[in-house]
């Protein structure tokens, strides 16, 4: 069942104390800047009222986003106040591209926020996006039957991250605000195997793809957690958290796709013949009842 209404009154109750205390979600360093017309499955998660950018996701069909759960932490249930930008370059405008509401937002439920493990989530929209070759298309899930433990066959070594994030390189406990990008970028990042990545850093699981530069000065930052980690037009992991960005010798951790197409699918399926219309009435009327 796409939503479940036994807890729907707790979740609404949840949703209305929170509505006032929404703030930034923590976490492209170098790079270059780039096109939406380059990374045409790009999405910027804004504040609806707002239209401040906060994190990155990707498209993977015409009514679902796929994105980190630490981005929902202020919005899960309160999805009206996420807006889905699809077709944009840049951060900044609000007169081009396509802007959808988000309907409902589906946080993995083993979603850790002290260890970030299980870091991903879908957000289902409002309407249907309206595919523009060339500037909104999907990005392409993997397929686990063919993919190894070790990616470095399948990556050639390399991976690409894109988003508005902060450009500027961030020692881990900075906790200064950093300004997002008004202009998309991109950037190449060098794929490490588990093995790699846990002993240069005890946190990595595999369920995490690690990504690392020896000099540093190539990442992803404040502002591009939640966008893909894709080779060609297929997306391998989500962007989650690092140790700083662009710190040289700290690997960078992605959540690995392949190991959550269950979640995946089953949550698309779940929802996908079930009127979108009702559970807005529905609520409406306890949203209503509730502040009676």
């Amino acid at each position: 069942m796409c939503l479940c209404f036994n807890n729907l009154v707790f979740l609404i109750l949840v949703a209305i104390k929170m509505a006032h205390s929404i703030n930034d979600t923590d976490r492209i360093v170098g790079g270059t800047q780039c096109r939406i017309s380059d990374y045409p499955f790009l999405v910027s998660l804004r504040y609806t009222y707002t239209s401040r950018h906060f994190c990155g996701g990707a498209l993977i069909s015409k009514k679902w986003v796929i994105s980190a759960a630490h981005c929902m932490t202020k919005v899960r249930f309160l999805p009206w106040l996420l807006t889905a930008v699809v077709g944009e370059t840049r951060s900044d405008q609000r007169t081009s591209g396509q802007f959808i509401r988000a309907h409902q937002i589906f946080s993995h439920n083993k979603f850790d926020g002290r260890t970030l493990r299980n870091d991903i989530s879908l957000v289902l929209l409002k309407s249907d996006v309206d595919f523009v070759v060339g500037m909104i298309e999907v990005i392409h899930l993997p397929n686990a039957v063919n993919l190894s433990e070790d990616l470095t066959t399948e990556l050639n070594g390399q991976l690409s991250i894109a988003g508005w994030g902060s450009t500027e390189i961030v020692d881990v406990g900075d906790q200064s605000p950093q300004i997002t990008s008004r202009f998309l970028r991109c950037v190449n990042v060098s794929y490490i195997t588990y093995e790699e990545c846990y002993h240069l850093s005890w946190f990595a699981t595999r369920e995490h793809i690690c990504t690392f530069s020896q000099t540093g000065g190539e990442d992803s930052c404040k502002g591009d957690s939640g966008g893909p980690l894709f080779h060609e037009r297929t997306i391998y992991g989500i962007v989650s958290w690092s140790h700083g960005c662009g710190m040289p010798g700290r690997p960078s951790f992605n959540t690995r796709v392949d190991k959550y197409l269950d979640f995946i699918n089953s949550t698309m399926r779940a929802c996908s013949n079930r009127p979108i219309l009702l559970d807005s009435i529905l609520i409406f009327l306890i949203v209503i009842y509730s502040l009676a």
